[in-house]
Parts: structure tokens; sequence; C-alpha cells
């Protein structure tokens, strides 16, 4: 199927809502959280 470019049919379709603005300011973090693991593979 690959030689003669036949591929199967693809159910759905990813649909995209918003598209973020890369030139915005983000929100503050108003709650304090740290953002940082104790040791690596810890959340």
């Amino acid at each position: 199927m690959r030689a003669e470019g036949l591929t199967g049919a693809v159910r759905g379709k990813k649909i995209v809502t918003t598209v973020a603005d890369k030139e915005a300011e983000r929100a503050p973090d108003r709650l304090g959280r740290q953002f940082v693991a104790t040791a690596p593979n810890r959340v």
C-alpha cells in the first residue's frame, strides 16, 4: 500500500479552538505556587 501511496482512513480531526498569543503577557501567579520538584520524578 505504501508503494502505491495508499493510506488507511483516519476518523475524526483534532479541533483547535484557541491559538495562544506569544506576545501577550501571562497572568500573574496570585497563589504563590512553587513549580519545582523536590527530587527527580516527584510532583
